[in-house]
């Protein structure tokens, strides 16, 4: 269907809905409530998404054991992060459950995310994947499987709360999940299509020094950005 900003708000939303108590399987995986752990970091949309590259996280880094204070632990792994715009995006999303305008939440949302990017891990791997699929960061969508920071989530419960809504919601035309072990789940949620409103899912494994994709992820996005059944559905000229 074609791609309804409002309809996508209003999905993550519902997921920042999800008590974060639905994805662990043993409630000793949930560290002490604490602002850094409440808070759900769903996802973005970019402001010149209109249906196209959705790419999936585990969850938004930083996990935090039951026994250690969130605060420490998130400073400890991430020093250099521009705090200010860390608790105003922190804010914004925990504000989000309860917003009565979802879309506008969410576009003040992503905008926020964007403006962090700079400060975290995720833009180099994007970048790389913007590029290979001749795309911008801000025509593409995220989200994370597990919206919270907690210690061995159950990513089968995010593909089954929160991926099949979001990513037809989303109007996905190409799916990419950032962790080869989340495959491991798609043949328990279904076929690997997970449901109606699916397009093909493609998984892409990180470095394990988190600067980016394998080799063998970057030939799989040459391989598909020349694809001439995918080129044709994003409207691309044949090679």
């Amino acid at each position: 269907m074609p791609f309804d900003y409002s309809i996508a708000a209003r999905a993550m939303q519902a997921a920042s809905r999800i008590p974060r108590e639905r994805f662990v399987a043993k409630a000793d995986r949930l560290p002490p409530p604490s602002r850094s752990t409440l808070v759900p970091f769903v996802g973005w949309i970019g402001p010149s998404y209109n249906g196209g590259t959705v790419v999936i996280g585990k969850d938004p880094g930083g996990a935090i054991k039951p026994h250690e204070p969130g605060q420490a632990r998130r400073q400890r792994r991430a020093p250099k992060r521009d705090q200010a715009l860390d608790s105003h995006l922190e804010d914004q999303l925990l504000a989000l459950p309860a917003a009565e305008d979802a879309e506008a939440a969410m576009r003040s949302i992503s905008h926020s995310f964007l403006m962090q990017m700079p400060y975290n891990g995720m833009q180099h791997i994007l970048g790389q994947i913007s590029s290979k699929l001749d795309e911008s960061i801000e025509s593409m969508a995220f989200f994370n499987l597990c919206p919270y920071r907690t210690a061995g989530p159950s990513f089968i419960r995010g593909l089954r709360e929160v991926a099949v809504h979001l990513v037809p919601a989303l109007s996905a035309h190409t799916v990419l999940i950032l962790n080869s072990p989340v495959a491991n789940d798609l043949p328990k949620v279904g076929d690997g299509t997970l449901g109606a409103g699916w397009p093909p899912v493609i998984v892409y494994r990180r470095r394990k020094d988190e600067d980016g994709l394998h080799d063998v992820g970057l030939q799989a996005l040459e391989a598909l950005s020349r694809d001439p059944e995918w080129r044709q559905q994003r409207g691309r000229a044949p090679l």
